[in-house]
Parts: C-alpha cells; structure tokens; sequence
C-alpha cells in the first residue's frame, strides 16, 4: 500500500511540475505574441525644420504600441529637443502606427553670459555661453557670438548660469524688448548695438546705440510711455546734437536725465 501511495503522489508532483513548466511556456508565447503582434510598423514625423526626422526616430525607440503612451513619448521629446515649442502625438493601435507633428520654436534673437574685465586698463566687454532665445524667454539652442544690428543681440551681466531649455525672462520683458526695438528703428531712426541685462531679477534694461551713447530703461514701467518720453526728448531738447550724448536715463517715472 505504502509504495502504492508513493508512486501516485510522484505522479502528482511529475503532473504538476509539467503544468508548471506548460504554463510557463504558454505565458511566454503570448508574451512573444503580444510584442510582435503589436510592434510598431510606422512613425510619421512632420514640422520639424531643424531637427533630424532620424533624430526624432532614434528617440521613439519602443519595444510596442503599448510601451509608446502619449505622455512617455512627449516627455521623451521635450527632454531631448529644447526646440520643440508645441507636440501632437498620434496613435492609431489598429494600424499600429504613430504620428508626430512638432512645432518648433523661433529664435527671437541670442543672449549671451557677458562680463566686464580690464585689459592693460582698459574695461572691455567679454561674452561667451551664447544661447538663442524665443519669443517666451525660452533658450533652446547653442548659438554664435554675433554683432550687428540685424540679430537681436541681449548681453546678460548678472552672473547667473544656464541650461538648455530653461526659461529665463517672462514674456513681459521680451515684449519690452521687441517693442523698444521696434519703436527705436521705425520712430526715431536708431540703430541698435546690443541690450543688457545688468541684474537678476532684471529691474533695468540698457540699450547700446550705434551712435556710441546708450539708453536706460525700468522693465518695471510700460515700454510705452518710456518710448514716448524719448521721443519728445530727442526731438524738442537734444536735436541735432545726438552725436554729443553719453546717455539718457528713463529709469525715474516722469523724469528724463541726459548727460
């Protein structure tokens, strides 16, 4: 009887460990189905200008449609391209396919880390770190030290470092900025060297003329009414005698200084 009993539970352990070993290689199979029956066969890419659409493609490196969500594929993106304004993601899983429309940012103009040193007693400017900048304070891109007054050029002398991606001013002064540039090309026909950016949080801006002398602005008052007070004050007090200026000073609401 003894060796009856053993040989039925040997039977059982044999039986069981074969079910455990089938379900093992059945859950297997399917995992293999799944990855194969939903691998993904097509990514389509459009709006990108300057980013590689094989770029965009060596990112969405997913195993499946599933593994491929909207969130982890956004975040994949934003994380490797700081140039991506705007992204559309979509996925059709009948098809198994995924489509990305990006918008990129446009540059503004370029901002660059600046400082003043002193060479053989002479204080020159000295710039490096250059990063373009969009229209919502945003850098996104390494950029060339430049000069001239075809690119916005903005000097920042607070000492502050930055990363790609990284908003560093609101949009409020680069509508500051924009406006003045503006204004100063169209309204009193002045060419613009560079802006600086003195102190974080920025409170002043300063804008270099071409003509040598410079302009002192508060970001904490409308461009406006500054633009309008500059106006008035090189047409009905300084004149023809431009050339004379060392600057002019709007910094006091109601007051204008020049020297």
């Amino acid at each position: 009887m003894k060796a009856v009993y053993y040989r039925k539970r040997k039977k059982k352990k044999i039986r069981g460990l074969i079910f455990i070993i089938c379900l093992f290689f059945l859950i297997l199979a399917g995992i293999f189905f799944v990855l194969f029956r939903f691998k993904i066969k097509t990514i389509e890419i459009s709006g990108n200008r300057e980013i590689g659409t094989e770029e965009v493609r060596s990112v969405l490196n997913y195993k499946n449609i599933f593994s491929a969500t909207e969130d982890k594929i956004r975040n994949d993106l934003f994380k490797k391209f700081p140039q991506i304004l705007e992204l559309e993601v979509i996925r059709d899983m009948a098809k198994r396919g995924i489509e990305i429309k990006i918008k990129e940012r446009e540059e503004f103009g370029i901002i660059c880390r600046a400082a003043k040193i002193k060479q053989e007693n002479i204080e020159i400017d000295q710039t490096q770190n250059c990063f373009y900048i969009d229209k919502n304070g945003v850098i996104f891109k390494d950029a060339p030290q430049t000069s001239g007054s075809l690119v916005i050029l903005i000097k920042d002398y607070s000492n502050r470092d930055y990363k790609l991606g990284e908003k560093i001013f609101e949009e409020k002064i680069m509508n500051f900025i924009s406006e003045t540039k503006d204004f100063l090309s169209s309204e009193v026909d002045l060419k613009i060297v560079d802006f600086n950016i003195l102190s974080f949080p920025p409170d002043d801006l300063k804008v270099v003329i071409d003509e040598g002398w410079y302009i002192f602005f508060n970001l904490q008052k409308e461009a406006g009414d500054q633009l309008t007070a500059l106006k008035a004050v090189l047409d009905e007090k300084i004149k023809d005698k431009r050339n004379e200026l060392e600057y002019i000073d709007l910094t006091i609401e109601n007051r204008v200084y020049y020297k």
